[in-house]
């Protein structure tokens, strides 16, 4: 089994940087959990309706286990790509 990391690393184009617009604390769990919900509502299958996760084996590739998605159009919309 091959586990892989992501990591996403942006580098500043000046030496001064202004952070004041940046989550702290407890604003990141309430924003990363709205971003989660938001996946999670286009990975809904019709069929199907919204479903809860309850626990179980996380997978190792979270795009594989969707192969019929548009990642494209998802990933755009989660990164804020135009």
């Amino acid at each position: 089994m091959t586990v892989r990391r992501v990591v996403l690393k942006n580098t500043p184009q000046t030496k001064k940087i202004d952070t004041r617009h940046l989550l702290r604390g407890r604003e990141v769990a309430g924003w990363l959990l709205r971003e989660f919900e938001r996946l999670q509502a286009k990975l809904v299958d019709p069929k199907i309706g919204v479903t809860l996760a309850d626990g179980g084996t996380p997978v190792i590739d979270f795009i594989q286990s969707y192969p019929d998605r548009n990642w494209d159009t998802i990933l755009g919309d989660v990164f804020l790509e135009a």
